[in-house]
């Protein structure tokens, strides 16, 4: 089989860019002329081979993400059972123990009464022996911080089930109003795992943001890349064995009435100016291998642009951040 040639990106004089599918000597050849201004971008083309290739493993992700969907939901479910289970009997636990701490308060009063009394010394030295061996004062203070700390890890569990939920349900093909305060919400809150330890992340979300109509589970997934790409961005910038020393915001607005928008700026390392035209790019990355694939940007600005009749821009400084800014219309377009 031939080998394809390279196609390039050339700048004409007076022209626009255009992609030419050229050997090395046609390019000199062009360059002699003078009518070339510039070489852009270069890669290999591929073959309908390796195109129908890159189809067939995409619908089989696709494949394996739908079915980790259904998964996910049923995990959730079975994890929501018994955190309920255990949440009732914490707050059952911690009503009982405030009826508990009056009757050891006037246990307490009684003592100091016997204590006055000769005849009730020994009984109240029993007491006092008692309680200093079962460590009453040390219970008394550690037994509801503890069930305050079990209730708040019980909570935490359950905003991670009801997010996990949300997102692996589908919303079906036609666009439909949704919150995107509380998708934002539930988004940051399963992947946490991927930010907690790099940085902290700021929510200001508007009260009063209108509902796009839009397939949700897909702008779901447009915050999670660019939430996850903040945090790359950090990492690669402040490393992560100093602890989160970044900062991610997420926010929404609606600056006119028609449109929404989500905003996702970080501190990290910004992007270069020499690859500010290609982080579109499919399978264009500059993360090491295992770590990124390339199509996380790509994916977002289609599902945006191409799905939604959206935008999808960033303003960058390198060396100090990046902010990516959604703009969705309020009102669905034709495009499904």
């Amino acid at each position: 089989m031939p080998i394809p040639a390279p196609i390039v990106t050339v700048a004409f004089a007076g022209a626009l860019l255009t992609p030419l599918a050229v050997d090395a000597d046609l390019l000199s050849l062009l360059a002699a002329t003078g009518l070339v201004l510039a070489v852009l971008g270069k890669h290999t083309a591929r073959t309908s081979q390796e195109i129908a290739d890159e189809d067939l493993a995409a619908s089989h992700q696709d494949e394996r993400l739908r079915t980790f969907g259904q998964l996910a939901a049923g995990i959730a479910h079975e994890i929501n059972t018994p955190a309920q289970f255990a949440g009732d009997n914490l707050r059952f636990l911690a009503d009982a123990f405030a009826d508990l701490q009056g009757f050891l308060d006037e246990a307490r009063a009684v003592q100091a009464e016997l204590e006055r009394s000769d005849a009730g010394h020994g009984p109240a030295e029993r007491l006092r022996r008692a309680a200093e061996a079962a460590d009453l004062d040390y219970l008394v203070e550690e037994i509801p911080r503890s069930i305050a700390q079990a209730r708040e890890g019980l909570e935490r569990i359950a905003r991670i089930v009801l997010a996990v939920k949300e997102l692996s349900h589908p919303t079906g093909r036609e666009k439909q109003p949704a919150d995107i305060n509380r998708l934002i919400e539930s988004t940051v809150t399963v992947c946490r795992n991927e930010w907690k330890y790099v940085a902290r992340l700021e929510l200001d979300l508007d009260p009063g943001l209108p509902q796009p109509s839009c397939h949700a589970e897909e702008i779901s997934q447009v915050v999670l890349n660019l939430v996850v790409n903040a945090a790359h961005a950090i990492e690669e910038r402040f490393g992560a064995e100093r602890g989160p020393q970044g900062l991610i915001r997420v926010s929404t607005s609606h600056p006119a009435q028609d449109v929404v928008e989500i905003r996702v700026a970080d501190n990290g390392c910004g992007i270069p100016d020499e690859i500010r035209d290609q982080i579109w790019e499919r399978f264009f990355t500059t993360k090491p291998k295992g770590r990124g694939t390339g199509q996380g940007l790509a994916i977002a600005r289609s599902i945006v642009v191409e799905r939604h009749g959206g935008e999808l821009t960033f303003d960058s400084r390198p060396g100090e951040g990046t902010e990516f800014i959604v703009r969705l219309p309020v009102k669905a377009d034709t495009q499904e």
